[in-house]
């Protein structure tokens, strides 16, 4: 579960870092991680349109791989 929180973590700094466009925004809950850390992502534009807001995805707008509990 850490190895997939640390990807994905590394994987939003680096995707933010060296985009010309913010279109993904990392806010952490503080400087330094722990097993209880959480984060926010922003996206610039929709993930999904509002009307479906509430509904059940066919496929899921944001993917953890390797799968993350919770």
């Amino acid at each position: 579960m850490m190895r997939a929180f640390w990807l994905t973590l590394t994987f939003c700094l680096v995707t933010t870092a060296f985009a010309e466009e913010r279109a993904v925004q990392l806010l952490l809950s503080s400087r330094r991680l722990e097993p209880t850390s959480t984060f926010e992502l922003r996206f610039a534009t929709e993930v999904v349109a509002s009307e479906e807001i509430g509904k059940v995805a066919k496929v899921s707008p944001l993917v953890f791989s390797p799968a993350v509990e919770g």
